[in-house]
């Protein structure tokens, strides 16, 4: 199942349908183990190395001009959030123009729900596999992809809310091709690796009767999860109710 990191209701079109399909399974794969991730996670790990602030990376010109952009459109303060990888800032700023519905965002309640129905668990990634890739994306491309935020916030919000439509609408192509877009040179690292990774695991762990619940994102497309699974040999069948 494609997921939403997100607590909107949209988030939750699909949720009864992947309820009722959890319930014929034994295992449960998350993205990641989020148990595990609240264990060896810290704060620290979503901060720039060595300290740094953004207004360090970028002209002073640049950073007013972005921190009065985030202030003005999203309440958000950019001397309060310049500590975080550039990435982080941009994701954060994306939860801001969803709602918060649910207590959970959707990935995190489909989690408690399978150790609540005594599934065994996991997670198709491992943790500090993403830490990894996070430390290891290009800064540059990174501030790039903020400052173009800021420079078209009415284009930067209406592909985030074109996201949430077509999860709604189940377009699993076109939610790949739209974040691909958006992931820009960062697509490599942040998708189509780890979609190699992902299928993988799957692959591997066919044997057992598991649910899996990832980025909906990494679903889609001729280098998405499953397109690999099909070049793989797998037989894949959409499930309608």
């Amino acid at each position: 199942m494609g997921t939403m990191h997100v607590k909107d209701n949209v988030a939750y079109t699909h949720v009864r349908k992947a309820e009722s399909k959890l319930s014929y399974c034994t295992h449960y794969f998350g993205e990641i183990d989020l148990d595990h991730a609240q264990e060896i996670i810290q704060p620290e790990d979503y901060l720039l190395p060595k300290g740094q602030h953004l207004r360090q990376l970028i002209s002073v010109r640049h950073y007013q001009k972005m921190a009065a952009v985030l202030a003005k459109v999203y309440g958000v303060s950019l001397d309060g959030l310049g500590h975080f990888y550039p990435l982080m800032i941009v994701n954060q700023i994306s939860e801001i123009l969803l709602k918060e519905d649910n207590a959970l965002a959707l990935d995190h309640y489909l989690w408690m729900k399978a150790k609540e129905e005594g599934k065994q668990m996991g997670g198709v990634e491992a943790v500090d596999r993403q830490v990894e890739i996070l430390h290891s994306l290009d800064l540059d491309s990174q501030i790039k992809a903020l400052k173009d935020l800021c420079r078209r916030v009415r284009q930067f919000n209406k592909s985030v809310l074109k996201l949430v439509s077509l999860y709604e609408q189940e377009d699993i192509q076109k939610i790949y091709q739209l974040s691909k877009k958006q992931l820009g040179k960062l697509r490599t690292l942040m998708l189509y690796e780890r979609n190699l990774n992902m299928a993988d695991f799957i692959a591997n762990q066919a044997h057992l009767n598991a649910f899996y619940a990832v980025g909906a994102a990494h679903l889609g497309g001729n280098k998405g999860i499953l397109a690999l699974l099909k070049r793989r040999g797998w037989q894949l069948m959409p499930l309608r109710s």
